[in-house]
C-alpha cells in the first residue's frame, strides 16, 4: 500500500512540473502571452449627444463593456449598432462610447468603460456628462388697437423680444373672452405646476428647445365680479418639480363689462330681404348674426329713419320698426359674463323706396335710466347713446321694371333673331358664389342678323362689369380673348349694345371671327355696384351659318412688295379698344407701288387718320388704295357701313 501511494505521488509531481515547464516555454517563444496588458485609465467630461473615441493597444483578444446602469444615458457603438459591450483583436483599438442627448441639468451622470482580457477585468475610462444650465423664458403678445398683433412666419402671434414678469389678461376687440398669448421656450421639457383657479384648463407642456405658444385664456364661470384679481401661473421641470418659474396673471372685474362683436356696420338687405355677404360680394339667403358679452342681457331698441317734408327722424313705434326681425339666444348660462347671440332679418319690402333703420343695445344698468324709447333719438340719435349702435341697416326698394330689356319693341320681323328672357332662380348660374344674385337674363342671338346688335337699355344702375366663359361661376378668371364685350348704345348712358368680334359675309353667308371662333360662344356679363353683383346676362350666340375665311379684306392682285395680313390680339398693332371688327395691316416695301386693288366688304363710308397719304375710291366692283406716301410712315382706315365700324387697316409704308 505505501508503495503504491508513493508511485502515484511521484507521478503527480511530474506532470505539475510538465505543466509549469510548457507556461514559461511559450512566454520564451513569443506565444500566447499570460498577463494582460491594460491601457492608462482617463477621465473626460462629455456634452449630451457628443460621442467619445478610446484608442488604446493591447496584447490579447479583448472585450469592452459598459455597465447596464448607464444605458440611459450611454451607449457603445458597435458597427451599426448601439449596444453595452463590445470586443476586438490584440494590438491597436478604438472604442467609440457615445451619450444620448438627452436633459443633464441635476446630477452628474457618469458612465465606466471596462476592459477585459484573460478574465482579468480593468475600468479604463469614467465619462461623465456635465449638469447644464436650465433656461426657461415666457414672452407676451404684442398688443396694439385693443387687439394682438398678428405674425407673420411660424408663430400666430408677434411676440414682445423682452422676458414677461407678469401677465395682465384683457377682452382683446373681435375676440370672446379674457385671455393673452404668451409664447415659452426652455431647453429642457416642462408643465404646468400650478395655476389660480379661475385660469382655464389647457395642455400647458413643452419639450426641450421647442417653441410652445399658449392663448392663455380665464375661465368664462370664473370671472371675478368686482375687483381686479391677481393669479399665478407657475411652470416646472417635468423631471424635477422643485424647479419652478412663477408669474402673476392679473384679470380685471367684469360687471360693467359690455362688447360687440360679429355685427356688420352696416347691414344690407335687398328687397327681397337677402342679406348682402361683404366677404363673398354676394346676396345670401341668411340673417345676419352679431353677440354681446354682458353679466345682464341687455336692452334692444329699434329705430326706422321716417321723411316728412324736410323733417327726418327717428322713429321707435313698433308700428314702424316691425319689418326688422331680431331673434335672441342666450348661449352660456353658466358663465359669469353672458354671450347672448342676435339674429337680424328683415321683411320682404313691397314699397319702391328703400328704407332704414337702427337697432339699439342698452346694456341694462344704462337702460334702467330711461323712461321712454323716445328719450334715446330724435334728429338723430342721442350723442351718449351712439355708441350702443350695433348696426344700421339699409334695405333697397322694390324697384319696378326689370333690369334690363330692349330699348324699344323688336316687332315681330326682329325678335326671331333675338331673345331676352329672365332665368328661373334654379338655372346653372344659381350656384357657388352666384347663389343670391338677384337677377340673371339669358340674351340669345341667332342669325346672321344678329351682327345689328339689339340695344339693351338698363334699368338699374351698375358701376363696372365683368365678362365670364361659358364656365360661368367656375371661371378663374375673365373672357381672354375678349370676343364678346358691350359697345355705347345710341340713346344715353344707359343704352349698351352687345358686340361680337365678328362679322357677317353676304357673299360667303357666313361669319368672319376676328379671334379663333369659340367652340362654345357663350359668355357671363357680371354688373356691379362696388362689389355688389347687381345683375348678370348669360349670353348666347347661335348662328345658323357656319364657316367663313378671313377673306373679307384682301388683295385683288397680287402685287410684288405689298403684303396683307390679318391682326390677332398678340400683334402690336392690334387695337384692343377696337376688338368687335376685323384688324387688317397693309405693308408696302416698294417705293414704286402708287396704287393697291382690294376687295373690300360692302360700306358706305372710308375714314382716314391721314387722307393726304392714302384715298380708298370704287373701281370696276373693287377698290383702289392710292398712296401719296413721301416718306416711311403710317396710317389707318376705317370702314363704316350704316355709322359701325366694320373694319379697321393700318397701313404700313415702309420702302427698302
Amino acid at each position: 500500500m505505501k508503495k503504491n501511494y508513493l508511485r502515484w505521488t511521484a507521478m503527480l509531481f511530474a506532470g505539475l512540473s510538465l505543466t509549469i515547464s510548457s507556461c514559461n516555454d511559450s512566454d520564451a517563444n513569443g506565444d500566447e502571452p499570460s498577463n494582460p496588458i491594460f491601457p492608462e485609465a482617463v477621465e473626460t467630461a462629455v456634452m449630451p449627444g457628443d460621442t467619445y473615441t478610446l484608442r488604446f493597444e493591447t496584447n490579447m483578444d479583448w472585450e469592452a463593456s459598459i455597465p447596464a446602469s448607464a444605458a440611459q444615458a450611454f451607449y457603445i457603438q458597435d458597427g451599426s449598432q448601439q449596444t453595452l459591450r463590445t470586443q476586438g483583436k490584440a494590438g491597436n483599438a478604438e472604442v467609440e462610447v457615445g451619450c444620448y442627448d438627452i436633459e443633464s441639468f441635476d446630477d452628474n451622470l457618469s458612465c465606466e468603460v471596462t476592459l477585459t482580457m484573460a478574465k482579468q477585468s480593468k475600468v479604463i475610462a469614467t465619462l461623465t456628462i456635465n449638469n447644464q444650465e436650465r433656461s426657461l423664458v415666457l414672452r407676451t403678445s404684442k398688443e396694439e388697437d385693443g387687439g394682438f398683433v398678428y405674425g407673420t412666419e411660424g408663430l400666430r402671434y408677434e411676440y414682445n423680444e423682452e422676458p414677461a414678469e407678469s401677465i395682465d389678461l384683457i377682452w382683446p376687440i373681435g375676440n370672446s373672452g379674457y385671455m393673452y398669448p404668451i409664447v415659452v421656450e426652455a431647453n429642457f421639457a416642462w408643465r404646468l405646476a400650478e395655476k389660480s383657479e379661475w385660469i382655464a384648463d389647457a395642455d400647458y407642456v413643452g419639450e426641450a428647445g421647442q417653441q410652445v405658444e399658449i392663448l392663455l385664456r380665464a375661465d368664462p364661470t370664473k370671472y371675478p365680479l368686482d375687483g381686479d384679481e391677481d393669479g399665478k401661473f407657475v411652470l416646472c421641470a417635468r423631471n424635477n418639480a422643485a424647479i419652478k418659474y412663477e408669474y402673476k396673471v392679473t384679470i380685471p372685474a367684469c360687471r360693467d363689462h359690455f362688447s360687440v362683436s360679429g355685427f356688420a356696420a352696416e347691414s344690407r338687405f335687398n328687397a327681397q330681404g337677402l342679406f348682402f355677404n361683404a366677404s363673398s360680394s354676394s346676396w345670401v339667403n341668411s340673417a345676419m348674426h352679431g353677440e354681446i358679452a354682458s353679466v345682464e342681457e341687455p336692452v334692444i331698441y329699434k329705430f326706422m329713419e321716417v321723411s316728412e317734408g324736410d323733417n327726418t327722424y327717428w322713429d321707435p313705434e313698433e308700428t314702424m320698426t316691425s319689418w326688422i326681425k331680431i331673434e335672441t339666444a342666450l348661449e352660456d348660462a353658466d358663465n359669469v359674463l353672458k354671450t347672448y347671440r342676435y339674429t337680424v332679418t328683415v321683411e320682404e319690402n313691397t314699397s319702391s323706396d328703400a328704407r332704414k333703420g337702427v337697432i339699439l343695445a342698452l346694456p341694462a344698468s344704462v337702460a334702467a335710466t330711461v323712461t321712454a324709447p323716445y328719450e334715446l333719438a330724435g334728429n338723430e340719435i342721442e350723442e351718449q347713446y351712439q355708441k350702443y349702435i350695433v348696426t344700421t341697416i339699409n334695405q333697397a326698394g322694390n324697384t319696378t321694371g326689370e333690369f334690363v330689356e330692349f330699348f324699344e319693341d323688336l316687332g315681330p320681323e326682329m325678335a326671331q333673331f333675338y331673345s331676352l328672357s329672365k332665368l328661373p332662380q334654379n338655372d346653372f348660374p344659381y350656384e357657388d358664389k352666384w347663389a343670391a344674385v338677384p337677377v340673371i337674363y339669358n340674351l340669345t342671338y341667332t342669325t346672321e342678323m344678329a351682327g345689328e346688335m339689339a340695344e339693351l337699355k338698363f334699368n338699374v344702375p351698375y358701376d363696372s362689369y365683368e365678362v365670364y366663359g361659358e364656365e360661368g361661376p367656375y371661371a378663374e378668371s375673365q373672357l381672354q380673348p375678349r370676343w364678346v364685350d358691350l359697345a355705347d348704345g345710341y340713346n344715353g348712358d344707359n343704352c349698351k349694345r352687345i358686340m361680337i368680334a365678328c362679322t357677317y359675309d353676304e357673299q360667303s353667308n357666313s361669319f368672319i371671327w376676328t379671334y379663333e371662333k369659340p367652340v362654345n360662344p357663350e359668355a357671363y356679363f357680371v354688373f356691379k355696384n362696388g362689389d355688389e353683383i347687381v345683375g348678370i346676362i348669360q349670353f348666347k350666340f347661335d348662328e345658323e351659318q357656319q364657316g367663313g375665311n378671313n377673306g373679307e379684306v384682301s388683295l385683288a392682285t397680287p402685287i410684288n412688295g405689298v403684303t396683307l395680313d390679318l391682326l390677332t390680339s398678340s400683334d402690336s398693332d392690334f387695337d384692343a379698344e377696337m376688338n368687335y371688327c376685323p384688324q387688317y395691316k397693309l405693308t408696302i416695301t416698294d417705293a414704286s407701288v402708287k396704287q393697291i386693288p382690294l376687295n373690300l366688304p360692302e360700306n358706305d363710308e372710308s375714314t382716314y387718320y391721314d387722307d393726304e397719304v392714302v384715298y380708298l375710291y370704287p373701281s370696276d366692283g373693287t377698290y383702289t388704295l392710292m398712296l401719296f406716301f413721301e416718306k416711311a410712315g403710317t396710317t389707318e382706315i376705317m370702314l363704316k357701313n350704316q355709322y359701325m365700324i366694320i373694319g379697321r387697316i393700318y397701313v404700313v409704308y415702309q420702302p427698302e
